[in-house]
């Protein structure tokens, strides 16, 4: 039901831009005749109408009951490339809303993401999707001595990818789509960052969530967490899984109520201050207190990674996510990115990567993967001048890609705004600046919430679920209960680029029995970044209306020296944007 309110919404806001423009669209081929449609490096290798299916792939299986024209397609832009990629179609212009949507996968995963496609596809878009060069699940075996298919999982795919959904949607309605869109989490909201950035012709709006902008900080940080937390490969983690809902609850006693509601949700971590000195055993081990290694263990996961000078390179997550440190500390071998950085930095299948000197092999590490695979330059110069939206979300919650990422690029972009008109003098001009010199700029940052808005949910892990509100349309399971751009994230940018009204806030949804139940058990506002949402001090705390977005203390958006070092790497990286050819 919701997927047809949402899909009447949009398709009657594309019938109203028609007739504007002079007249509905007409169907201009059959499918099968989409087999000859041609773009560089390009092969359509089917194209038939589909009435129902079930797809599977590494995620899973999809059953779509739509029907729809289904393009498949491979992109061969070097001899060792093998981009696999689909174009649905909704089978006539009539069930068309005018739009392109590509939707990334996140992580190594190969596969097309079917799913969100299918979704998407109920609400009228020309849905598209790549398995990004290479198949299979969170593997990373493909990276190994194949250099052009981490070019093509880096950056390039979605060029060619893009390129041809365009030509195939031309060519089959008549009339190429009025915008195109991009939506992808994590390695997927790197991929958007990425499109923003090197290809800025490609999508009039982005979506952005959770992004691995700062790609190689993002890998290091999990590998540093697994040795952090591991003494050994395997072995059970410093801190036992069972003691982490106990540090969680100690988290939220001390830091719940200082946003002025005591309800179980921390709105703002960074005003937290937690230490868990108060949790240390009096003597010995019990499992209701932290020894002396585990206290240590705790302050450390916090402070993020750094050299044995206590040189800053990547911040940690944020208090209030303790619950989901066992799956962080996984994640470098659960995720592949252990691997990644053996196979594609070291050119060796085993290698041990629990041993990298975080002193020595960092700087090398870094410059050989984000030269290609980072996307953290506040410069989107050439993209905000063509129209283009971007809005970015992240989970304060997040312990696999840690939050302080999205504020501190919203930081850069405002210090970029700044003082861009002196290229010469940006760096000069960071160095000067004082903390609250930067955090006035956030708090004043009308130049940057024309073209970019960001929204931090309290609460939320990587990308979705959590413990609060956390469903706004971001992912096929965090679906709104209603549709409209005051609560579905797509349908926000929609109205953004095409109606031009920015996103104030955004209204989360929190389910009884999971994200994919039907109960309400709570909403809040998510406010456009830097204002935080506040109990208004009457009516239900559980309703939306309750809450208003006001400015937060300027303490609060202060960065810390890990966040001065994270910003200043974005706006050292700016102008790093080659290779902008295929």
């Amino acid at each position: 039901m919701r997927a047809n309110f949402r899909r009447t919404l949009l398709l009657s806001t594309c019938f109203a831009f028609t007739a504007i423009g002079g007249g509905n669209v007409a169907h201009a081929a059959d499918c099968a005749s989409l087999m000859g449609v041609t773009f560089a490096s390009v092969q359509i290798t089917a194209a038939s109408s589909v009435t129902s299916i079930d797809l599977k792939n590494a995620a899973g299986t999809t059953s779509v009951t739509k029907p729809f024209c289904r393009v498949q397609a491979v992109a061969r832009p070097t001899p060792d490339s093998e981009i696999l990629f689909e174009i649905w179609l909704p089978p006539t212009a009539e069930a068309w809303n005018g739009r392109m949507k590509t939707e990334a996968t996140g992580g190594y995963l190969g596969g097309i993401p079917y799913g969100r496609m299918a979704q998407e596809l109920e609400a009228g878009f020309a849905e598209v999707g790549t398995n990004l060069g290479h198949e299979g699940g969170e593997a990373e075996s493909w990276a190994l001595g194949h250099p052009e298919k981490v070019n093509d999982y880096a950056y390039r795919t979605h060029y060619y990818v893009a390129n041809t959904a365009k030509a195939v949607i031309t060519t089959f309605y008549g009339q190429a789509p009025k915008k195109a869109y991009f939506d992808g989490c994590s390695g997927g909201g790197r991929q958007g960052q990425m499109m923003a950035q090197r290809y800025p012709d490609l999508y009039d709006g982005i979506i952005v969530g959770a992004p691995t902008m700062f790609y190689s900080d993002d890998i290091m940080h999990l590998i540093w967490q697994n040795v952090l937390h591991r003494t050994t490969p395997g072995s059970e983690t410093i801190i036992p899984a069972a003691k982490l809902p106990m540090i969680n609850a100690d988290v939220k006693a001390q830091c719940d109520a200082k946003d002025g509601l005591k309800d179980g949700e921390i709105t703002d971590p960074r005003a937290c201050g937690y230490d868990p000195k108060r949790l240390q055993c009096k003597a010995g081990d019990a499992a209701d207190c932290l020894t002396p290694q585990q206290v240590d263990l705790v302050r450390a996961t916090y402070r993020g990674s750094h050299t044995s000078a206590g040189v800053t390179l990547m911040p940690g997550p944020q208090p209030g996510s303790e619950f989901l440190w066992q799956g962080m500390a996984n994640t470098a071998v659960t995720g592949g990115y252990g691997n990644f950085i053996g196979h594609f930095f070291y050119g060796k299948k085993d290698f041990d990567w629990r041993k990298i000197n975080f002193d020595t092999d960092y700087d090398a590490i870094r410059q050989k993967l984000d030269a290609i695979l980072a996307a953290p330059s506040p410069d989107l110069t050439r993209f905000k001048a063509r129209g283009g939206k971007i809005i970015q979300y992240h989970g304060w919650n997040d312990a696999t890609n840690t939050p302080s990422e999205s504020p501190n690029f919203f930081a850069a972009l405002a210090v970029f705004e700044k003082y861009q008109a002196n290229p010469a003098g940006l760096d000069k001009a960071l160095s000067e600046l004082s903390p609250g010199e930067i955090a006035a700029l956030v708090l004043s940052s009308k130049d940057v919430q024309n073209y970019y808005r960001l929204f931090m949910v309290p609460g939320m892990a990587h990308c979705n679920g959590g413990t609060g509100p956390t469903a706004f349309n971001q992912s096929r399971g965090s679906q709104s209960p209603t549709t409209g751009p005051d609560q579905d994230i797509v349908s926000a940018l929609v109205r953004w680029v095409e109606q031009g009204v920015p996103p104030e806030s955004l209204i989360a949804t929190q389910f009884s029995g999971g994200e994919g139940s039907r109960t309400v058990v709570r909403q809040r506002p998510l406010c456009a970044y830097p204002k935080v949402a506040k109990y208004t001090g009457k009516g239900d705390v559980n309703a939306a209306a309750s809450f208003s977005c006001v400015a937060p203390s300027k303490a609060t958006v202060t960065p810390t020296p890990a966040d001065l070092v994270q910003i200043g790497n974005a706006i050292k990286w700016r102008g790093n944007l080659t290779p902008v050819a295929p």
